[in-house]
């Protein structure tokens, strides 16, 4: 049967309109402008070395609490949402040392940011997502040396790199915590003939709440229809820091001594639904890690390491959505440190308290996706006369399995 070329054009054009029609369509929903505030807590390394006094660093850390405020753009396509963000951060993070050759002090003051970042939304409440971007810090060093004294503050350039879970908790508001790492430049914050070389990075989680601009998501009837009572088991990946504080008397101090790297681990728990609202639960592991701390000032040298530990915590959380729990964490841990302070060598076990908070959402049936950040503040003990007071931060990614 021969058909006009009018009926050709017809059936085209229909054709054309149901493969459009088959895109995914650009939701209201996590599209558009928003703006918030952020908590921030975390550590601080400085890499700092003084080649000309044989004096290294590597690094100082330096725990702290800072705040900031946020500004973006978000475009929903789909199940997936990108975007662009603008911040600024304040607040002090201060690294101290000191001995009979030099010591000093590093402070962060403030840092400006902007990124992009995507993600996926597992649930039309909750987006998944990374983010990549620049950074602009200004940090103060205080420091003497043999050399000379140093009273600088440098503006750093460096860029981020981050992984957060974004949650509505309001019809116009969202929840997120995200876990960032920043890396800045080496600059030379002492003179040409004495240099002092000093390279900041940080690793810190963020907790903010932004209001947004788009419709109204629709309010959600609380269920328990996502049953979180049950086993479950998972593994996990953690940018993690370890900073031991170290003060002989007349000798030396340093608050702290810091190191970074990668950890892993393996844990299993129960969790039990309290109400539509609140969940309960209890969790045991194991991380094995090899970040090491350094430092040499003069005479003294110093290297700390945290092989590998074992904790058991209580949890206890909110469901700001059936299917996304925002925790907090309380327990033990068990580690094994690994030293040597002035060439004395040390391998004890030490018992600490252990904190945290996280978020936690359904991936798939039977699958979830954590985010958590934890400190552990190690006992004190005297080696060779020095005291020594290690701490451990992470940031983790995992997977669990629910059974």
């Amino acid at each position: 049967m021969t058909r006009s070329l009018h009926e050709i054009r017809l059936m085209a054009l229909a054709g054309a309109m149901t493969a459009i029609g088959a895109l995914p369509a650009l939701a209201e929903e996590w599209n558009g402008a928003y703006a918030g505030a952020h908590a921030e807590a975390g550590t601080t390394v400085h890499r700092l070395e003084a080649p000309a006094d044989t004096a290294s660093l590597k690094g100082a850390g330096a725990n702290g609490v800072a705040g900031g405020v946020h500004a973006g753009y978000d475009l929903r396509w789909g199940d997936a949402v990108i975007g662009t963000e603008v911040e600024a951060n304040g607040g002090e993070k201060t690294a101290t040392f000191a001995s009979k050759l030099g010591g000093g002090e590093l402070k962060r003051e403030w840092s400006l940011g902007i990124s992009l970042r995507g993600g996926i939304l597992p649930s039309e409440h909750t987006l998944v997502y990374g983010r990549a971007g620049y950074t602009r810090s200004r940090f103060s060093a205080r420091a003497y040396t043999l050399q000379g004294a140093v009273d600088e503050r440098e503006d750093f350039d460096g860029f981020h790199l981050g992984a957060g879970m974004e949650t509505r908790i309001a019809p116009s508001a969202s929840l997120r915590l995200e876990y960032r790492y920043t890396r800045h430049d080496e600059k030379n914050i002492g003179t040409a003939s004495a240099p002092l070389m000093l390279r900041p990075t940080d690793h810190s989680m963020h907790m903010g709440v932004s209001w947004r601009f788009d419709d109204p998501s629709p309010r959600r009837e609380r269920t328990a229809t996502e049953d979180w009572t049950g086993l479950f088991a998972g593994a996990q990946v953690a940018a993690a820091v370890h900073n031991t504080d170290l003060r002989q008397q007349g000798a030396y101090r340093l608050e702290s001594l810091g190191g970074e790297g990668i950890d892993a681990g393996l844990f299993a728990g129960y969790d039990h639904l309290l109400n539509p609202l609140s969940v309960i639960g209890v969790e045991a592991g194991a991380i094995w890690s090899r970040v090491n701390s350094k430092a040499q000032l003069g005479p003294h040298s110093a290297r700390v390491r945290l092989d590998r530990a074992y904790h058991a915590s209580a949890r206890l959380g909110w469901l700001v959505q059936p299917e996304t729990l925002l925790y907090m964490r309380a327990g033990r841990m068990r580690g094994r440190l690994e030293g040597n302070l002035n060439g004395l060598e040390a391998s004890v076990w030490r018992d600490g308290l252990l904190a945290g908070f996280g978020m936690e959402t359904q991936l798939l049936q039977a699958v979830n996706l954590r985010l958590e950040y934890r400190h552990v503040r190690f006992d004190s003990d005297f080696v060779g006369g020095t005291r020594v007071s290690p701490s451990y931060d992470s940031g983790s990614v995992g997977l669990a399995m629910r059974f």
